[in-house]
Protein backbone atom coordinates (compact mmCIF):
# COMPACT_ATOMS: atom_id res chain seq x y z
CA UNK A 1 0.00 0.00 0.00
CA UNK A 2 1.57 3.12 -1.17
CA UNK A 3 1.23 6.12 1.24
CA UNK A 4 -1.13 7.82 -1.29
CA UNK A 5 -3.30 4.82 -0.44
CA UNK A 6 -2.39 4.95 3.29
CA UNK A 7 -3.50 8.85 3.27
CA UNK A 8 -7.07 7.56 1.12
CA UNK A 9 -7.99 4.35 3.18
CA UNK A 10 -5.98 4.97 6.81
CA UNK A 11 -5.95 8.18 9.22
CA UNK A 12 -3.73 8.56 12.28
CA UNK A 13 -5.40 9.80 14.89
CA UNK A 14 -4.48 11.11 18.63
CA UNK A 15 -5.94 9.21 21.85
CA UNK A 16 -5.45 10.72 25.22
CA UNK A 17 -4.89 7.42 26.77
CA UNK A 18 -3.65 5.09 24.01
CA UNK A 19 -1.51 7.92 22.18
CA UNK A 20 -1.32 7.28 17.79
CA UNK A 21 -4.22 4.90 16.74
CA UNK A 22 -4.75 3.92 12.98
CA UNK A 23 -8.80 4.46 11.91
CA UNK A 24 -10.34 3.61 8.70
CA UNK A 25 -11.70 5.92 6.04
CA UNK A 26 -13.90 3.57 4.07
CA UNK A 27 -15.29 0.24 4.15
CA UNK A 28 -13.43 -2.95 4.47
CA UNK A 29 -14.84 -6.38 3.74
CA UNK A 30 -13.95 -9.44 5.85
CA UNK A 31 -10.61 -10.79 4.04
CA UNK A 32 -9.85 -7.40 2.35
CA UNK A 33 -6.32 -6.51 2.55
CA UNK A 34 -6.30 -3.72 5.05
CA UNK A 35 -3.21 -2.56 5.27
CA UNK A 36 0.62 -3.32 3.45
CA UNK A 37 3.94 -2.28 4.52
CA UNK A 38 7.72 -2.61 3.57
CA UNK A 39 9.50 -3.25 6.44
CA UNK A 40 12.32 -0.39 7.62
CA UNK A 41 14.86 -2.94 8.93
CA UNK A 42 14.62 -6.98 9.15
CA UNK A 43 17.03 -8.96 11.09
CA UNK A 44 17.24 -13.02 11.69
CA UNK A 45 17.00 -14.33 14.82
CA UNK A 46 20.73 -15.49 15.84
CA UNK A 47 19.69 -19.01 16.72
CA UNK A 48 18.08 -19.35 13.20
CA UNK A 49 20.98 -17.62 10.89
CA UNK A 50 21.71 -21.08 9.57
CA UNK A 51 17.95 -22.17 8.85
CA UNK A 52 16.73 -18.88 7.74
CA UNK A 53 17.53 -15.97 4.41
CA UNK A 54 19.17 -13.18 5.86
CA UNK A 55 17.65 -11.35 2.83
CA UNK A 56 13.87 -12.20 2.45
CA UNK A 57 13.71 -14.31 5.66
CA UNK A 58 12.61 -17.16 3.99
CA UNK A 59 12.97 -20.47 5.68
CA UNK A 60 15.70 -22.45 3.85
CA UNK A 61 14.92 -26.45 3.12
CA UNK A 62 17.44 -28.84 3.95
CA UNK A 63 19.60 -30.39 0.68
CA UNK A 64 18.05 -27.44 -1.17
CA UNK A 65 20.82 -25.17 -3.00
CA UNK A 66 21.67 -22.97 -0.20
CA UNK A 67 24.23 -20.36 -0.14
CA UNK A 68 26.28 -19.78 3.22
CA UNK A 69 28.42 -16.31 3.34
CA UNK A 70 31.79 -17.67 2.95
CA UNK A 71 33.42 -14.99 5.44
CA UNK A 72 31.65 -15.12 8.18
CA UNK A 73 29.47 -18.09 8.16
CA UNK A 74 27.03 -16.53 10.30
CA UNK A 75 24.14 -15.92 6.91
CA UNK A 76 22.84 -18.10 4.56
CA UNK A 77 20.89 -17.15 1.41
CA UNK A 78 17.70 -18.93 -0.34
CA UNK A 79 19.46 -17.92 -4.21
CA UNK A 80 22.29 -16.37 -5.49
CA UNK A 81 20.05 -13.53 -6.22
CA UNK A 82 19.46 -12.51 -2.51
CA UNK A 83 23.09 -13.25 -1.79
CA UNK A 84 23.75 -10.52 -4.51
CA UNK A 85 20.66 -7.55 -3.24
CA UNK A 86 22.18 -8.63 0.59
CA UNK A 87 25.98 -7.87 -0.43
CA UNK A 88 24.96 -4.59 -1.84
CA UNK A 89 22.41 -3.43 0.75
CA UNK A 90 24.67 -2.12 3.01
CA UNK A 91 22.03 -2.66 6.14
CA UNK A 92 21.63 -5.74 5.35
CA UNK A 93 24.68 -8.34 4.92
CA UNK A 94 26.88 -5.62 3.70
CA UNK A 95 31.22 -5.78 4.50
CA UNK A 96 30.69 -4.38 7.60
CA UNK A 97 27.74 -6.25 8.47
CA UNK A 98 29.52 -9.39 7.74
CA UNK A 99 32.60 -7.96 9.67
CA UNK A 100 30.49 -7.25 12.46
CA UNK A 101 28.82 -10.87 12.53
CA UNK A 102 32.78 -12.23 12.53
CA UNK A 103 33.30 -10.35 15.56
CA UNK A 104 30.56 -11.57 17.20
CA UNK A 105 31.16 -15.15 16.21
CA UNK A 106 34.55 -15.26 17.71
CA UNK A 107 32.50 -14.62 21.38
CA UNK A 108 30.71 -16.61 23.93
CA UNK A 109 27.86 -14.08 24.63
CA UNK A 110 24.10 -14.79 25.68
CA UNK A 111 21.64 -15.54 22.41
CA UNK A 112 19.85 -12.35 24.06
CA UNK A 113 22.70 -10.03 24.25
CA UNK A 114 23.81 -11.56 20.64
CA UNK A 115 20.10 -10.78 19.48
CA UNK A 116 19.98 -6.95 20.25
CA UNK A 117 23.85 -6.81 19.29
CA UNK A 118 22.77 -7.86 15.61
CA UNK A 119 19.94 -5.55 15.67
CA UNK A 120 22.24 -2.72 17.02
CA UNK A 121 25.12 -3.43 14.06
CA UNK A 122 22.37 -3.25 11.53
CA UNK A 123 20.52 0.13 12.88
CA UNK A 124 23.80 2.22 13.51
CA UNK A 125 24.41 1.31 9.58
CA UNK A 126 21.13 3.04 8.41
CA UNK A 127 22.63 5.71 11.00
CA UNK A 128 25.83 5.76 9.25
CA UNK A 129 24.00 6.20 5.75
CA UNK A 130 20.58 8.48 7.20
CA UNK A 131 22.52 11.38 4.79
CA UNK A 132 21.99 9.32 1.82
CA UNK A 133 19.29 7.42 2.25
CA UNK A 134 16.20 8.86 0.24
CA UNK A 135 14.19 7.08 2.40
CA UNK A 136 14.65 8.12 5.47
CA UNK A 137 14.67 4.74 7.14
CA UNK A 138 16.77 5.85 10.35
CA UNK A 139 14.86 8.64 10.84
CA UNK A 140 11.75 6.67 10.66
CA UNK A 141 12.85 4.44 13.26
CA UNK A 142 14.09 6.95 15.32
CA UNK A 143 10.68 8.23 15.31
CA UNK A 144 9.12 4.92 16.83
CA UNK A 145 7.87 4.90 20.27
CA UNK A 146 10.02 3.22 23.48
CA UNK A 147 11.92 5.48 26.29
CA UNK A 148 15.00 2.83 27.36
CA UNK A 149 15.11 0.97 30.72
CA UNK A 150 17.72 0.60 33.18
CA UNK A 151 17.72 -2.83 31.53
CA UNK A 152 18.18 -1.85 28.34
CA UNK A 153 21.23 1.02 29.25
CA UNK A 154 22.70 -2.37 30.94
CA UNK A 155 22.42 -4.64 27.86
CA UNK A 156 24.16 -1.51 25.74
CA UNK A 157 27.16 -1.14 28.06
CA UNK A 158 28.02 -4.30 27.80
CA UNK A 159 27.68 -4.79 24.24
CA UNK A 160 29.45 -1.51 23.58
CA UNK A 161 33.04 -2.63 23.72
CA UNK A 162 32.80 -5.41 21.40
CA UNK A 163 30.16 -3.01 19.16
CA UNK A 164 33.46 -0.66 18.98
CA UNK A 165 35.75 -3.13 18.17
CA UNK A 166 33.13 -4.38 15.31
CA UNK A 167 32.60 -1.02 13.75
CA UNK A 168 35.78 0.97 13.93
CA UNK A 169 35.40 2.87 17.48
CA UNK A 170 32.20 3.98 18.09
CA UNK A 171 33.50 7.18 19.45
CA UNK A 172 34.22 8.10 16.00
CA UNK A 173 30.61 8.36 15.16
CA UNK A 174 29.19 12.08 15.50
CA UNK A 175 26.86 12.36 18.25
CA UNK A 176 26.26 8.98 18.86
CA UNK A 177 25.64 8.16 22.70
CA UNK A 178 24.58 4.94 24.75
CA UNK A 179 21.75 6.68 25.80
CA UNK A 180 20.86 6.38 21.55
CA UNK A 181 21.25 2.91 21.57
CA UNK A 182 19.48 1.79 24.12
CA UNK A 183 16.72 3.87 22.93
CA UNK A 184 17.35 2.05 19.69
CA UNK A 185 17.12 -0.86 21.92
CA UNK A 186 14.16 -0.44 23.60
CA UNK A 187 12.07 0.97 20.11
CA UNK A 188 13.30 -2.72 18.66
CA UNK A 189 11.65 -4.41 21.50
CA UNK A 190 8.31 -2.40 21.55
CA UNK A 191 7.62 -2.33 17.87
CA UNK A 192 9.06 -5.17 15.81
CA UNK A 193 6.77 -8.11 14.88
CA UNK A 194 8.24 -11.44 14.88
CA UNK A 195 7.98 -13.83 11.85
CA UNK A 196 7.35 -17.05 12.72
CA UNK A 197 9.25 -20.56 11.56
CA UNK A 198 8.11 -23.72 10.66
CA UNK A 199 7.62 -26.16 13.53
CA UNK A 200 10.74 -27.62 15.00
CA UNK A 201 10.55 -31.33 15.46
CA UNK A 202 9.05 -30.71 18.76
CA UNK A 203 5.98 -29.13 17.54
CA UNK A 204 7.04 -26.01 18.86
CA UNK A 205 7.26 -22.65 16.63
CA UNK A 206 9.74 -20.36 17.18
CA UNK A 207 10.99 -17.08 15.83
CA UNK A 208 13.33 -17.11 12.97
CA UNK A 209 13.55 -13.55 12.72
CA UNK A 210 12.12 -9.71 13.15
CA UNK A 211 10.90 -6.85 11.38
CA UNK A 212 10.44 -3.19 12.17
CA UNK A 213 7.42 -1.52 10.52
CA UNK A 214 6.80 2.35 10.65
CA UNK A 215 3.29 2.37 9.97
CA UNK A 216 2.22 -1.18 11.64
CA UNK A 217 3.54 0.08 14.77
CA UNK A 218 0.73 2.78 15.07
CA UNK A 219 -1.67 -0.42 15.91
CA UNK A 220 -2.69 -1.14 18.77
CA UNK A 221 -3.40 -4.31 20.63
CA UNK A 222 -6.26 -5.60 21.03
CA UNK A 223 -7.26 -9.48 22.69
CA UNK A 224 -10.29 -9.31 20.23
CA UNK A 225 -8.40 -7.82 17.09
CA UNK A 226 -10.53 -6.72 14.16
CA UNK A 227 -7.17 -7.41 11.49
CA UNK A 228 -4.77 -10.21 11.99
CA UNK A 229 -1.41 -10.84 9.92
CA UNK A 230 -1.37 -12.84 6.78
CA UNK A 231 2.17 -12.39 5.65
CA UNK A 232 4.26 -15.61 4.59
CA UNK A 233 7.58 -14.34 3.69
CA UNK A 234 8.23 -17.55 1.48
CA UNK A 235 10.64 -15.52 -0.96
CA UNK A 236 7.93 -13.46 -2.49
CA UNK A 237 7.52 -10.74 -0.51
CA UNK A 238 8.41 -9.19 2.77
CA UNK A 239 5.53 -6.89 3.40
CA UNK A 240 3.77 -6.75 6.39
CA UNK A 241 -0.09 -7.65 5.18
CA UNK A 242 -2.62 -7.39 7.52
CA UNK A 243 -6.70 -8.57 6.88
CA UNK A 244 -9.73 -8.11 8.13
CA UNK A 245 -11.25 -10.47 10.17
CA UNK A 246 -15.00 -8.96 9.91
CA UNK A 247 -16.51 -5.99 8.19
CA UNK A 248 -14.95 -3.13 8.74
CA UNK A 249 -17.06 0.15 8.65
CA UNK A 250 -15.48 3.95 8.43
CA UNK A 251 -14.15 5.12 11.58
CA UNK A 252 -13.19 1.84 13.12
CA UNK A 253 -9.70 1.92 14.77
CA UNK A 254 -7.93 -0.66 12.79
CA UNK A 255 -6.56 -3.52 15.99
CA UNK A 256 -3.81 -6.46 16.07
CA UNK A 257 -3.53 -9.38 18.74
CA UNK A 258 0.07 -9.27 20.27
CA UNK A 259 -0.43 -12.46 21.84
CA UNK A 260 -2.81 -16.17 20.69
CA UNK A 261 -6.33 -15.47 20.92
CA UNK A 262 -6.49 -19.16 22.77
CA UNK A 263 -4.23 -17.63 25.84
CA UNK A 264 -5.80 -16.88 29.18
CA UNK A 265 -6.47 -13.61 30.58
CA UNK A 266 -3.52 -14.14 32.85
CA UNK A 267 -1.62 -15.43 30.03
CA UNK A 268 -2.18 -12.20 27.66
CA UNK A 269 -1.95 -9.12 30.72
CA UNK A 270 1.73 -10.98 31.41
CA UNK A 271 2.76 -10.66 28.33
CA UNK A 272 1.58 -7.37 27.72
CA UNK A 273 2.95 -5.89 31.09
CA UNK A 274 6.45 -7.81 30.82
CA UNK A 275 7.44 -7.54 27.27
CA UNK A 276 5.26 -4.31 25.78
CA UNK A 277 5.26 -2.29 29.00
CA UNK A 278 1.45 -1.37 29.10
CA UNK A 279 -2.13 -3.04 31.13
CA UNK A 280 -4.19 -4.15 28.39
CA UNK A 281 -7.79 -3.28 29.18
CA UNK A 282 -9.51 -4.10 26.18
CA UNK A 283 -13.18 -4.69 26.07
CA UNK A 284 -12.10 -8.50 26.30
CA UNK A 285 -10.07 -8.44 29.06
CA UNK A 286 -12.50 -6.30 30.82
CA UNK A 287 -15.49 -8.91 30.90
CA UNK A 288 -13.09 -11.59 31.60
CA UNK A 289 -11.62 -9.15 34.99
CA UNK A 290 -14.86 -8.50 35.72
CA UNK A 291 -15.25 -12.45 35.62
CA UNK A 292 -12.73 -12.82 37.34
CA UNK A 293 -13.68 -9.98 40.03
CA UNK A 294 -17.11 -11.56 40.54
CA UNK A 295 -15.45 -15.09 41.04
CA UNK A 296 -13.18 -14.46 43.97
CA UNK A 297 -16.13 -12.17 45.16
CA UNK A 298 -18.05 -15.76 45.62
CA UNK A 299 -15.18 -17.44 47.07
CA UNK A 300 -14.51 -14.85 49.50
CA UNK A 301 -18.04 -14.83 50.54
CA UNK A 302 -17.95 -18.48 50.66
CA UNK A 303 -14.61 -18.60 53.14
CA UNK A 304 -16.16 -15.88 55.38
CA UNK A 305 -19.24 -17.96 55.53
CA UNK A 306 -17.48 -20.94 56.65
CA UNK A 307 -15.00 -18.84 59.31
CA UNK A 308 -18.27 -17.68 61.16
CA UNK A 309 -19.75 -21.00 61.17
CA UNK A 310 -16.20 -22.11 62.81
CA UNK A 311 -16.00 -18.94 65.09
CA UNK A 312 -19.80 -19.69 66.62
CA UNK A 313 -19.54 -23.55 67.35
CA UNK A 314 -15.63 -22.49 69.22
CA UNK A 315 -17.44 -20.00 71.48
CA UNK A 316 -19.94 -23.01 72.92
CA UNK A 317 -16.35 -24.68 73.95
CA UNK A 318 -14.79 -25.05 77.25
CA UNK A 319 -11.53 -23.43 78.45
CA UNK A 320 -9.08 -26.25 77.70
CA UNK A 321 -10.95 -26.90 73.93
CA UNK A 322 -10.60 -22.94 73.83
CA UNK A 323 -6.97 -22.82 74.60
CA UNK A 324 -6.32 -25.79 72.35
CA UNK A 325 -8.27 -24.17 69.18
CA UNK A 326 -5.70 -20.99 69.50
CA UNK A 327 -2.97 -23.06 68.33
CA UNK A 328 -5.60 -24.53 65.37
CA UNK A 329 -6.14 -21.05 64.52
CA UNK A 330 -2.49 -19.68 63.92
CA UNK A 331 -2.35 -23.30 61.78
CA UNK A 332 -5.39 -21.98 59.59
CA UNK A 333 -4.26 -18.68 59.28
CA UNK A 334 -0.73 -20.40 57.89
CA UNK A 335 -2.61 -22.13 55.26
CA UNK A 336 -5.16 -19.41 54.50
CA UNK A 337 -1.65 -17.13 53.75
CA UNK A 338 -0.19 -20.03 51.68
CA UNK A 339 -3.90 -20.01 50.08
CA UNK A 340 -3.59 -16.74 49.25
CA UNK A 341 -0.18 -16.62 47.80
CA UNK A 342 -1.27 -19.20 45.25
CA UNK A 343 -4.08 -16.50 44.04
CA UNK A 344 -1.70 -13.59 44.44
CA UNK A 345 -0.73 -14.15 40.35
CA UNK A 346 -3.92 -13.86 38.87
CA UNK A 347 -5.31 -11.50 40.95
CA UNK A 348 -1.89 -9.02 40.58
CA UNK A 349 -3.55 -8.60 36.85
CA UNK A 350 -7.08 -6.90 38.26
CA UNK A 351 -7.11 -3.73 35.99
CA UNK A 352 -9.07 -0.85 36.46
CA UNK A 353 -11.92 -0.33 34.03
CA UNK A 354 -10.99 2.63 31.36
CA UNK A 355 -13.45 6.14 31.38
CA UNK A 356 -17.07 5.87 30.56
CA UNK A 357 -16.59 7.17 27.31
CA UNK A 358 -14.50 4.01 25.97
CA UNK A 359 -16.20 0.99 24.94
CA UNK A 360 -16.81 -1.46 28.11
CA UNK A 361 -16.54 -4.86 28.25
CA UNK A 362 -17.40 -7.69 25.76
CA UNK A 363 -20.63 -9.31 25.93
CA UNK A 364 -19.73 -13.34 27.48
CA UNK A 365 -21.84 -14.90 24.73
CA UNK A 366 -20.37 -12.68 22.04
CA UNK A 367 -16.87 -13.06 23.04
CA UNK A 368 -17.58 -16.98 23.09
CA UNK A 369 -19.29 -17.12 19.64
CA UNK A 370 -15.65 -14.56 18.66
CA UNK A 371 -13.04 -17.14 20.21
CA UNK A 372 -14.72 -19.74 18.38
CA UNK A 373 -14.84 -18.55 14.91
CA UNK A 374 -11.32 -17.03 14.68
CA UNK A 375 -9.22 -19.01 17.78
CA UNK A 376 -7.74 -22.19 15.30
CA UNK A 377 -8.20 -25.35 17.61
CA UNK A 378 -5.17 -27.38 16.09
CA UNK A 379 -2.87 -28.01 18.84
CA UNK A 380 0.49 -26.20 19.09
CA UNK A 381 -0.86 -23.72 16.32
CA UNK A 382 -2.50 -20.81 18.69
CA UNK A 383 -3.23 -19.20 14.75
CA UNK A 384 -5.72 -16.97 13.43
CA UNK A 385 -8.59 -17.99 11.55
CA UNK A 386 -8.82 -15.31 8.43
CA UNK A 387 -11.53 -14.79 5.72
CA UNK A 388 -9.74 -15.29 2.60
CA UNK A 389 -10.92 -12.44 -0.06
CA UNK A 390 -14.36 -13.44 -1.57
CA UNK A 391 -12.86 -12.87 -5.15
CA UNK A 392 -10.17 -15.65 -4.84
CA UNK A 393 -13.12 -18.35 -3.86
CA UNK A 394 -14.97 -20.37 -6.25
CA UNK A 395 -18.69 -19.65 -6.76
CA UNK A 396 -19.89 -22.35 -4.36
CA UNK A 397 -17.75 -20.49 -1.19
CA UNK A 398 -19.09 -17.73 -1.87
CA UNK A 399 -22.26 -16.03 0.11
CA UNK A 400 -25.23 -16.94 -1.32
CA UNK A 401 -28.88 -15.27 -0.06
CA UNK A 402 -26.70 -12.35 1.29
CA UNK A 403 -27.99 -8.69 0.36
CA UNK A 404 -24.89 -6.64 -1.41
CA UNK A 405 -24.38 -2.78 -1.23
CA UNK A 406 -25.06 -1.10 -4.02
CA UNK A 407 -21.51 -0.03 -6.53
CA UNK A 408 -21.57 3.35 -5.39
CA UNK A 409 -21.44 2.52 -1.81
CA UNK A 410 -18.23 0.08 -1.95
CA UNK A 411 -14.95 2.42 -2.86
CA UNK A 412 -13.25 0.88 -6.19
CA UNK A 413 -11.98 -2.41 -5.94
CA UNK A 414 -13.89 -3.41 -2.58
CA UNK A 415 -15.52 -6.56 -2.36
CA UNK A 416 -19.23 -6.96 -2.25
CA UNK A 417 -19.89 -10.10 -0.93
CA UNK A 418 -18.74 -11.75 2.98
CA UNK A 419 -16.21 -14.83 2.63
CA UNK A 420 -17.36 -18.30 3.00
CA UNK A 421 -14.34 -19.68 3.57
CA UNK A 422 -11.02 -19.06 6.69
CA UNK A 423 -7.85 -19.99 6.52
CA UNK A 424 -5.83 -20.45 9.60
CA UNK A 425 -2.73 -17.90 8.81
CA UNK A 426 -0.24 -20.10 10.92
CA UNK A 427 -0.95 -23.56 10.13
CA UNK A 428 -3.24 -23.11 6.86
CA UNK A 429 -6.48 -24.93 8.17
CA UNK A 430 -9.33 -24.32 6.61
CA UNK A 431 -12.94 -23.82 7.30
CA UNK A 432 -16.15 -22.63 5.88
CA UNK A 433 -18.89 -20.36 7.52
CA UNK A 434 -21.43 -23.23 6.78
CA UNK A 435 -19.09 -25.73 8.97
CA UNK A 436 -18.59 -23.19 11.81
CA UNK A 437 -22.72 -22.58 11.97
CA UNK A 438 -22.71 -26.36 12.33
CA UNK A 439 -20.15 -26.16 14.91
CA UNK A 440 -21.57 -23.65 16.91
CA UNK A 441 -25.12 -25.22 17.00
CA UNK A 442 -24.10 -28.60 18.25
CA UNK A 443 -22.21 -26.75 20.28
CA UNK A 444 -18.91 -28.61 19.69
CA UNK A 445 -17.06 -25.67 18.80
CA UNK A 446 -13.40 -26.56 18.89
CA UNK A 447 -13.80 -29.88 17.89
CA UNK A 448 -12.53 -30.54 14.38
Amino acid sequence: MSQQQLKMNLEVREHPRKGRCLFTMQLFRAGEVVFEEEPLLLVVAPENCLSTCAFCIRSLSAGKSNITCLHCNQACFCSPSCAQQAASTSWSHGPDICRAYQVASRQAMPCEDLAVYRFLVHALKLREIQGTDPDGRYQRLCSLVGAPSAADAATVQRLIPLLEHALGGLQQVPGLTPEELAALVRKEQLNSYGIMADPWSDGERRIKGSGLYQKCALINHECNPNTARCDVFDGTSVRMTLRAMHDLPPGSEVTISYCPLSWSYEERQQQCRSVYGFICNCPRCQAECLRLRSRRTVDDSSEWETESSSDAMEEDDGGAEAQTQEGASTSNKVKADEDNDDEDEPNSYLIDLPPNTEEGPLDPTYLQIYLMKYACSRPQCYGTLVPLPSSSLPSQLRSPNVPTLPASALPEGAMNEPSQLFECNVCCFQRTEEQFLVELEQGSGHNH
